[in-house]
Order: C-alpha cells, then structure tokens, then sequence
C-alpha cells in the first residue's frame, strides 16, 4: 500500500512533466507566427551606381593621378638637385687627383661654374664659362666675389661652400623642405604620396652618387650611409620646423648648423640671405593653389639667392659712400 503523501507527489511531478513536454510541443508552432513577414508601406530599397564610394588606388583618386604626381615631383626635384651639383671625374680618381678635406670628404667639381653655393677662383670660372663674352657678373663682381689686400686672386664665391656630398644634400634638403612645408597642405593621401616621392628621389639619387662619383661598391656600405643620412633628413625638417615657428634667428641657427657644419667663419650675411630666400620662397609657395603647385613651385625653386644678399650689401655701400663723401668735403 502505498501513503497519500507519496501519491500526492507522485501526482504533482506528473503534472509538471505533462506540462514541460506539451511547451515543447507547442514552440515549432508558434515560430512561424514570429517569423511571418510584415508590410511595410516602403517600398525595397534600391541601389545606385552613384553611390558607391570611390575607390582608390595608391592613395589617389585615380591611377593617372599617381603617375602624374611622379612625374611632377621628378621635375621638382631636379630642380632642388642642380644648384649645388658637382661631378668627381673617373679621370681624376685614377690618377689619384681627387682633393680631400682635412676630415677625409671629397671634393668635386662644381656641374654650373660661378654658382653662388660653392667656392671657386675667378680664373676658374672664365676657364670653365661657355660662351666666348665674360659672364655679366664678372663685370659688376660687387655682389658675387670679395677682393683680397692685393686686389686679385683670391675672389670667391657668396657662401663659399666646398664642392662635397655634404653641401650639395644639405643645400638640396634645404629646398626640399621647402617643397615639404607646402604640401603639408594637401589632403593626407595626397601629401604622403608627394613626401614618399620626393624623398625616394633623393635618396636614389644620394646612392647613385655614393656609386659613380665616389666609388661606394659596396651595397651594405652605401645602405649604411643612406641611414645616417635620412637621421639627418629627420632632423633637418624638425630644426627648420622649429626656425619657422620661434623666428629667424632660431632659423638662421640652424642653417648655420647644417649647412655650414657650425663653423665658426660662417658669414652672417649668407645666413641673412638663405634666411630671407626662405621666407620669400615659402610665401610664393603658400600663394600658389593646389592646382597650379606643380607648375609654379619650378619657378619659385628657381628665384636666385643671391638676390638677398645684394640688399643686405645696400644699406651698407650707402652708408660707407655717404661717409665717404662728408669726410672728402
């Protein structure tokens, strides 16, 4: 016999599985009741042609753009390379004629004779000059050459910077940078495709003369070299960055720095002058619209520099002239 108590529980626990078993039953038909679709008084929506994003291709709008931004930035820098270019003849090496600096650095000849960057003699400049007439500026040499005590011989050159490595980078940096701080202004794709192909330029370039005019064989050795040279291209741009906030003096500095190694018988004039050539050239650069960069930035990389220090020498050829003049009368 069995109590009523159990039969009481045996009675609720199949009751709860009577109920448990038929909720299972009952889901597969309620289902189809949640999964009935509803009108809607939209219709479906519709895809157009116009608006997919575009899609592009090396960071530009388009392939061509990519080629035509190769093209410009090449021409731009041949431009910033030229100034300051200088050839190391295989002539000269194997006759071991090659001059070198108390350092080791060698010394070439200067590509464009009379340049303002590089020192060079007055009989060294008629030799090398083309045309069978003297240049106009042998003629007025006021503002191109310095005269020693003797009046002749040793007349050199505005900045008077040796024909090495080390001058033409730093000169062809020093334009670099100014191709640099303009297209700071382009889109982020647009600017990081002008920097990748302006400094690949450059670089290609150091590493092609590291070959032919310095006879650099070895691969590890120039890669080595490159290296230390883009530290100083990072560096370049943060010093110049930093000159162009804080004023020309801090500017100036580091011209002097890196151009002229920090030596200590710089000319302040040629400071003044890069200085000023700077600025104006950035001005010119900021001036040109994104359109037109390409084509004008040729012509203001182009402005001479030593225009800028003809009139720092002005105030002071008045001055000594006036001077002059009262102490005859």
């Amino acid at each position: 016999m069995v109590c009523e108590s159990c039969r009481s529980q045996a009675r609720t626990l199949l009751q709860a599985a009577a109920i448990r078993v038929s909720g299972v039953r009952a889901a597969p038909a309620r289902a189809p009741k949640l999964s009935r679709p509803t009108c809607s008084p939209h219709g479906a929506p519709t895809r157009r042609f116009s608006d997919t994003p575009q899609r592009r291709i090396l960071g530009m709008r388009t392939l061509g753009e990519s080629y035509r931004v190769l093209g410009a930035s090449e021409r731009l820098y041949r431009i910033c390379a030229q100034p300051a270019d200088y050839h190391i003849s295989e002539e000269a090496r194997n006759n071991d004629q090659v001059e070198r600096l108390e350092d080791g650095e060698e010394l070439g000849t200067p590509a464009h004779a009379g340049n303002v960057w590089h020192k060079s003699t007055w009989t060294t400049m008629l030799l090398s000059w083309p045309w069978r007439d003297p240049p106009p500026f042998f003629k007025s040499p006021k503002t191109h050459a310095q005269t020693d005590a003797s009046g002749e011989g040793s007349k050199q050159t505005a900045f008077g910077l040796q024909p090495s490595f080390s001058t033409w980078s730093h000169v062809t940096m020093l334009r670099l940078y100014l191709l640099q701080a303009r297209v700071r202004c382009f889109e982020r794709d647009v600017f990081r495709n002008w920097q990748q192909q302006l400094v690949d330029h450059f670089f290609f370039d150091c590493e092609k003369k590291m070959h032919v005019d310095h006879s650099i064989t070895s691969s590890a050795l120039r890669q080595r070299y490159l290296k230390d040279i883009f530290v100083q291209w990072r560096g370049l741009l943060l010093a110049y960055d930093e000159g162009l906030i804080k004023g020309d003096a801090i500017l100036a500095s580091a011209v002097w720095r890196n151009l002229f190694k920090g030596a200590p018988e710089a000319d302040p004039r040629a400071l003044c002058a890069i200085v000023g050539w700077m600025r104006s050239s950035l001005a010119s650069l900021e001036a040109a619209s994104d359109v037109d960069f390409a084509h004008k930035a040729g012509d203001v990389l182009r402005q001479p520099v030593d225009v800028f220090w003809s009139r720092l020498e002005e105030p002071f050829k008045k001055a000594s002239e006036g001077g002059g003049g009262q102490q005859g009368e």
